[in-house]
């Protein structure tokens, strides 16, 4: 695939060949403004929440969907991403993986109900032996291990993306050329 989008000063620039993505262009084409504002937020958005290289990327997801919209939108926004707004999230992640990010993701989704089960345990509920207590000491100690597994898996990522090389072996065409993208100013 080639790259859909940049991030570039905190600004998304779009690859003119999002056009040829009906989930993407469903987007751009019902917002019927001049300058395409809410279709360029919602495009950030997606980006932003969705990319692999998003500044964003290290939020926990519920977290990071809540400050993407917040940044983008304005914390006093009601908007919420709709139908449309998820198929696009949905195609776009499609669209950007290879398979390492996908046992990547499914890691830091384990990770993160790892987390939510540290911060929810109940040592009121321990047994007269303390097995609740031995068996979190170990899972403590099996997170040192977790973590570098992660980064470890992280690393591999991130070199299949600077290789330049998509899934079928076929060169990336990143649009050095700035005048050849068409620029997604939030403001």
């Amino acid at each position: 695939m080639s790259k859909l989008f940049d991030i570039v000063k905190n600004e998304v620039r779009l690859n003119p060949d999002i056009i040829a993505i009906p989930a993407l262009n469903t987007l751009w084409e019902r917002d019927t403004s001049r300058n395409k504002i809410n279709a360029k937020k919602e495009l950030s958005y997606i980006v932003f929440l969705a990319d692999f290289k998003s500044p964003y990327r290290d939020l926990f997801y519920k977290d990071r969907t809540t400050v993407v919209k917040d940044d983008v939108f304005g914390k006093r926004s009601s908007w919420v991403p709709d139908e449309s707004v998820l198929a696009a999230i949905e195609k776009y992640k499609q669209l950007q993986k290879t398979p390492t990010m996908y046992l990547l993701e499914s890691a830091e989704e384990a990770v993160d109900k790892l987390a939510s089960y540290f911060r929810t345990i109940n040592f009121d509920e321990v047994d007269d032996v303390g097995k609740a207590a031995k068996d979190l000491a170990a899972s403590v100690i099996a997170v040192g291990n977790i973590r570098k597994s992660l980064t470890s898996l992280k690393q591999q990522v991130e070199s299949e993306i600077s290789d330049n090389n998509s899934r079928g072996g076929n060169e990336i065409y990143y649009y050095e050329n700035p005048e050849s993208v068409q620029n997604l100013k939030l403001k």
